[in-house]
């Protein structure tokens, strides 16, 4: 209820929290790794945070004092997930399964089974259904009834089922995030890690009981994080983070890049509210930009741009800019009548820039090549 708020946890730098609508109102929480992390949307006071290992700590203060609720042993990075509506309700992956407590991670918790140790996902049109990805890679399983007591959650695994990939496809892979549409929890969305060419994003409209290879022309490069928002009528966006920023696609057009002005980096983790998304990226800090917009019917620009930039326009783009010629500029102009050139336009020697004139669709920009971290050891 506060979309001011942001909190990230940082490896080997705890957590931080983040008001946004101050200049730099902004402080360390925790010690050691900060892992996932999750707010109260009904009192954003109420924050947990998970280090390394699977250690899991609360505060009522916003971060001022803290409790520790949980310290099984885990993943590296064990997975954190408010309950859709009942935020009261936590869930938390573990090497023994999904566990759940009912009030705030004060104790109570249970073990609903399952092989939980990778990414988990609850449905918010039908909060029973629930998906959780096995740490052994590409093991997915579905629970339609998660908030029974304990002893009565069934799990049907549906990794394997009509339109998944073969084993042979997946090698090398894992499940690295799930997302579900809000608006309709038979609509499941599943992205992978890795370098199988075609193989990054798989979605069920049926709860799992069938998939789609839906990766279309995605680059060939690992996708880390998705998120799915509905906006009423059939109509849906969907946000995935890649090794070199963001791409997103609707119900109306297939994958386009949407990372003007973020480095190309890697992102990590996906946030989104009602206006905004958040992206958590790998040694970049956690940028903010507003949400995908209708096309524009006209639009001019006069302005110094480096980095990767797409406009687009239904009818017509002027542009009287200059691309510079820093390392991996790229400017992308895509109207469906025309783009217009002013006096006073400079691509600089090195810099790329392409104008089209086709309707408002994907794109994806030429010369990608992504660009992997290496990262830290495990201790």
């Amino acid at each position: 209820n506060n979309n001011n708020i942001v909190l990230g946890g940082t490896q080997d730098n705890g957590h931080h929290v983040k008001y946004t609508n101050t200049s730099a109102f902004r402080w360390s929480l925790t010690c050691c790794d900060g892992m996932d992390n999750a707010i109260n949307p009904d009192n954003p006071g109420i924050i947990y945070m998970s280090s390394q290992r699977g250690g899991l700590n609360r505060s009522v203060d916003s971060g001022k004092t803290w409790t520790a609720i949980r310290t099984n042993t885990s993943s590296w990075v064990a997975p954190i997930l408010l309950h859709s509506t009942t935020p009261t309700t936590i869930f938390k992956a573990e090497n023994s399964g999904i566990w759940r407590s009912t009030n705030s991670g004060i104790d109570g918790w249970v073990n609903l089974g399952t092989d939980g140790r990778g990414a988990i996902a609850q449905g918010v049109s039908n909060t029973n259904r629930f998906f959780a990805a096995g740490d052994n890679g590409t093991l997915l399983s579905r629970s339609n009834n998660i908030n029974a007591a304990a002893a009565s959650v069934i799990w049907t695994t549906v990794s394997g089922n009509t339109g998944w990939p073969s084993n042979a496809d997946l090698a090398g892979t894992i499940i690295t995030a799930i997302a579900v549409n809000p608006a309709n929890a038979d609509d499941v969305w599943v992205t992978l890690s890795g370098y199988r060419d075609g193989i990054k994003v798989l979605r069920s409209t049926n709860g799992g009981d069938t998939w789609s290879n839906i990766s279309g022309s995605l680059p060939n490069m690992p996708v880390h994080t998705i998120k799915v928002r509905s906006m009423g009528g059939g109509n849906w966006e969907a946000y995935i983070g890649t090794d070199i920023g963001v791409f997103m696609r609707t119900n109306a057009f297939g994958w386009t890049y949407f990372s003007n002005s973020l480095p190309r980096v890697m992102v990590t983790d996906i946030e989104l509210t009602d206006t905004h998304i958040f992206a958590g990226t790998y040694g970049r800090g956690i940028w903010r930009s507003a949400l995908y917009a209708n096309c524009l019917t006209s639009a001019n620009y006069a302005s110094t741009y480096s980095g990767e930039r797409v406009f687009q326009a239904s009818e017509t783009i002027t542009a009287t800019i200059t691309v510079t010629n820093n390392a991996g500029s790229n400017v992308w102009m895509q109207a469906g009548n025309y783009v217009q050139l002013n006096p006073g336009f400079h691509a600089q020697a090195g810099g790329i820039f392409t104008a089209k004139t086709s309707p408002c669709g994907p794109v994806l920009l030429p010369n990608v090549v992504p660009v992997t971290p290496k990262k830290e050891e495990e201790d």
